[in-house]
């Protein structure tokens, strides 16, 4: 059965508490963990807001925001437990792999979490590769910031322990809020309408964009040790012409995810001339199959915690960095899948991998 649950308390009052006091206070610009922070919402100081769970099911969180003329809608389901083998070598990580997603009101999926190296659901693949028109930038910040409310929001709300790992998934990604531009002059489109063009044909094959690349790393535990060898996920942020994100999309990689506290920018790349939509979200093979990136997205073969018989975290975020690189060029389906060895470091960000193995 579908529960909806209404948050009693004004959720105006309790975001300016949250977000840290008046509206005139100046946030940094920065946070230890790279996140660019949210400066102080104008909406926080409203009482108009709401947010409604419509689904609290064991592995399924379901819900939407409004407040003003603004809504949204977020969601969380839950994949395949996490490893005890993981979870003892890298402790931060999540309990189960969990994909999560906010979704804008012309039904865009502007922010994203892989728990994985891709998601599980096939439908939500499908709807993240929908060609849609540009965002306005302007009109973005102000989703990723109702994002951050609804982490919030979340938190402040009474729900089952069965759907914890959901709501801890979405206050993450709510979290992590990208860099966005405050200043509204730099809201511009990333191109004008060509004459006899509608604005929504032209957006939609603008290329004034920038996609950014990120790898995040820690230290993984043995045995209780600390050691020198990496964990690595990735973030991927499609920016206008501005300087705004439009489009984010943080990977997993079967350990902690990208952008968390616990984790370290370890470098970053960028691509201009781009698509406001990051490269597609391909369908994971099931079999060593495949010929190029634009139809396999990540490694068929199993994951395994130091690669001896699968692939491990480090071929997730190659092939991460890669697609990114190649957009929509074909490339070889890679060979680092199924070498069946480990690379003790996390890649760069440019090409290689992190050397070393066993």
């Amino acid at each position: 059965m579908t529960r909806r649950l209404q948050l009693l308390a004004p959720l105006g009052l309790l975001l300016a508490s949250s977000l840290g006091g008046t509206a005139g206070c100046a946030a940094e610009s920065t946070t230890t963990d790279g996140v660019a922070p949210a400066s102080p919402s104008p909406v926080a100081q409203n009482s108009d807001a709401s947010l409604v769970v419509d689904v609290a099911e064991p592995g399924h969180l379901v819900g939407h925001y409004r407040r003003g003329d603004l809504s949204l809608r977020f969601e969380a389901k839950r994949g395949a437990a996490t490893p005890a083998a993981v979870r003892e070598s890298d402790p931060d990580a999540p309990a189960y792999e969990i994909d999560a997603r906010f979704v804008s009101a012309s039904g865009e999926a502007f922010s994203v979490r892989v728990g994985g190296h891709t998601f599980a659901d096939a439908d939500w693949i499908a709807e993240s590769n929908v060609e849609r028109a540009d965002p306005d930038a302007g009109r973005r910040r102000e989703e990723f910031l109702a994002a951050s409310e609804v982490a919030i929001g979340l938190g402040a709300l009474s729900l089952s322990p069965e759907v914890a790992p959901e709501v801890e998934a979405l206050v993450a990604l709510g979290r992590a809020v990208p860099p966005l531009q405050d200043d509204p002059s730099r809201h511009l489109p990333a191109t004008s309408p060509s004459p006899g063009t509608s604005s929504v044909a032209s957006a939609i094959t603008s290329s004034a964009y920038t996609h950014r690349f990120e790898i995040w790393t820690k230290p993984v535990r043995y045995r209780g040790i600390t050691t020198w060898y990496d964990h690595s996920s990735t973030r991927t942020l499609s920016q206008s012409a501005g300087g705004s994100t439009v489009s984010s999309r943080i990977t997993c990689n079967h350990g902690t995810c990208a952008a968390a506290s616990t984790m370290t920018l370890k470098c970053a790349s960028s691509y201009s001339g781009r698509a406001s939509a990051l490269p597609n979200m391909p369908q994971c093979p099931t079999t060593q199959v495949g010929e190029n990136y634009s139809s396999y997205g990540c490694c068929a073969s199993a994951y395994s915690l130091w690669g001896d018989g699968g692939h491990l975290c480090h071929d997730d975020t190659m092939f991460q960095r890669d697609i990114v690189r190649a957009w929509t060029r074909t490339i070889p389906y890679p060979s680092f899948c199924t070498d069946q060895t480990s690379s003790w470091y996390a890649p760069s960000c440019i090409t290689g991998s992190g050397g070393g193995g066993w």
